[in-house]
């Protein structure tokens, strides 16, 4: 929804959507050409599950949208799913959260854009 995308989202979209170039390495700021057809387009996003650094623990990878507001949910069999938090990635895309397996019971994580 681009209406409701600040000023500072856009520049990062725009920032984080230039294919890099050798040539223009040390050349310009982003090193690379403007790729307007990745700004336009939503960012894929993709969530990497690894155990915690505790036992009883999950740690949630999500690489998505810059600046965007995710909703992880949680599921034990793909039919229901439930929110288990809501995070916003910083200006990377990135976001990493760590869970107790003990409150969020769930074998499968899936991650939304929120509305």
């Amino acid at each position: 929804n681009y209406t409701a995308t600040n000023y500072l989202q856009i520049i990062d979209r725009l920032m984080l959507s230039v294919d890099p170039l050798p040539s223009l390495a040390g050349r310009c700021v982003t090193g690379g050409r403007l790729n307007l057809n990745k700004a336009l387009n939503h960012f894929p996003s993709t969530l990497a599950a690894a155990r915690g650094p505790a036992a009883g623990q999950v740690t949630l990878r999500l690489q998505g949208e810059p600046t965007a507001q995710y909703i992880l949910q949680g599921s034990t069999n793909f039919a229901a799913w439930t929110p288990v938090t809501t995070n916003t990635t910083a200006r990377t895309g990135r976001f990493t959260n760590t869970l107790s397996t003990a409150s969020n019971p769930f074998r499968f994580y899936r991650a939304v854009l929120a509305p």
